[in-house]
């Protein structure tokens, strides 16, 4: 008799554990990995970024201070300057002299490369990153 009543609740028990491990092999497959300053060249590089209303394209930097990029909102555009700096995307946006500088995530899903850039008060900003 105990088999019986404890066969059902087994069997439930692991339906929810392989649900579970199911949902947090989904997430992990979606993953936002820190990007390294080589990681960040890679990705950035020649690329162009589209994210929910704006776009950017990069300049390569490699061997030289800093690059060109444009960031366009519709048909507003802004140029400026992009580096890496201590592991961190930095920007400048003359006439402003300061550069501001964030984390970068990227994350690969659905055949897409995806890259956050994250400032130092926490707001993310999310692209898609196109050849």
């Amino acid at each position: 008799m105990t088999l019986r009543i404890h066969t059902p609740l087994a069997a439930l028990m692991a339906l929810f554990l392989a649900a579970t491990v199911s949902a947090y092999a989904e997430e992990e497959s979606v993953e936002e990995v820190r990007a390294d300053a080589d990681r960040i060249h890679e990705l950035l590089a020649g690329a162009k970024a589209v994210g929910d209303g704006f776009e950017q394209t990069f300049g390569d930097p490699r061997g030289h201070e800093s690059a060109p990029t444009s960031y366009w909102q519709g048909n507003q555009g802004s140029f400026g300057r992009w580096k890496v700096v201590n592991g961190q995307y930095c920007s400048q946006w003359p006439p402003n002299d300061s550069w501001s500088c964030y984390d970068v995530f990227w994350s690969a899903q659905e055949g897409a490369t995806w890259i956050i850039w994250v400032a130092s008060g926490g707001e993310r900003y999310v692209a898609q990153l196109k050849p």
